[in-house]
C-alpha cells in the first residue's frame, strides 16, 4: 500500500435523487398484440437511456440504482415499473436544467409510447447542494 495513490476532489457535486413510477396494464406476452400493450418496462428503459444521454451532454452523471417491476413474471407485461435516479453535477445551475430536460423527455415518452401511453409520476427523494472543499 506504500505506492497507493489517493485522489482528492476539490468539490462534491450537487445531487438530487428521484423515484419514478410508471403505471400501465399487465398483459400476457403471447396473446396481447403490440398495439394493445401499455408496456411500463419498455417506457422505463427508454427514460433511463434518455436521462443518461441528457446528463452526458452536459457533463453530468445519472445513475439508476433500483428498478422494480410488478408482476415479476417471465410471460407477463408488468403493470407497474419503478426506478430511481441519482442525478449529479458540479454546477448548481446545470443540474436543474438536466432535471427539467429529463422531465420533458419522460413526459413525452409516457404520452406517446407506441400510441397508447402510460401514466408517470416522479418525485424528488433527496436534494443536496454542491460543496466546495477548503484547499487545506
Amino acid at each position: 500500500m506504500r505506492d497507493a495513490k489517493l485522489g482528492l476532489s476539490p468539490a462534491d457535486k450537487l445531487t438530487n435523487g428521484s423515484k419514478c413510477v410508471i403505471q400501465g396494464r399487465d398483459s400476457h406476452a403471447g396473446t396481447t398484440p403490440v398495439a394493445a400493450r401499455k408496456d411500463t418496462v419498455l417506457a422505463a428503459a427508454k427514460m433511463i437511456v434518455k436521462s443518461n444521454k441528457t446528463a452526458k451532454a452536459c457533463s453530468g452523471l445519472i445513475t439508476t440504482g433500483i428498478i422494480e417491476m410488478n408482476p415479476g413474471s417471465v410471460n407477463t407485461k408488468a403493470h407497474t415499473t419503478r426506478f430511481t435516479l441519482d442525478m449529479r453535477h458540479a454546477s448548481d445551475t446545470t443540474l436543474p436544467q438536466i432535471e427539467d430536460e429529463c422531465r420533458k423527455r419522460f413526459s413525452s415518452i409516457a404520452a406517446e409510447d407506441s400510441g397508447r401511453g402510460v401514466s408517470l409520476e416522479c418525485r424528488q427523494l433527496t436534494a443536496n447542494p454542491a460543496v466546495t472543499f477548503h484547499q487545506d
